[in-house]
């Protein structure tokens, strides 16, 4: 979206001052598997670890909360449980981490194959 926010004409300027407000903080666990925009907060995921930026008066904290994954993320997916925001992670074991959002708090890790109990 950058690009296509300045004007040439010899020197470049931007057309849009915001830009440098709306930047995405640094991000450097990986690739990027999802990115999910909440009204209180940004949740991004990467191969090796999640994040949660809060959102206060519509803008970015530049630090987040992160939790590293035990082991390489190939999926994720933000989803509610029992009307709770919540992050499944699919790890490269096969294991399916289940964390509550925005804190990040482990609620499970099922095996490969395996079924929540009754």
């Amino acid at each position: 979206g950058e690009l296509r926010q300045l004007a040439g004409s010899g020197s470049f300027q931007l057309l849009d001052p915001r830009i440098r407000e709306t930047r995405l903080p640094q991000l450097q666990g990986g690739t990027v598997l999802a990115l999910k925009v909440f009204s209180t907060f940004l949740l991004t995921v990467q191969s090796s670890a999640a994040t949660v930026f809060k959102r206060e008066d519509g803008h970015l904290q530049p630090s987040g909360q992160h939790r590293s994954f035990a082991k390489k993320a190939i999926s994720a997916q933000a989803c509610f449980i029992a009307g709770e925001p919540c992050l499944l992670a699919l790890l490269a074991t096969g294991q399916l981490e289940v964390l509550a959002l925005p804190s990040l708090r482990s609620l499970a890790t099922l095996a490969a194959g395996g079924t929540a109990g009754a």
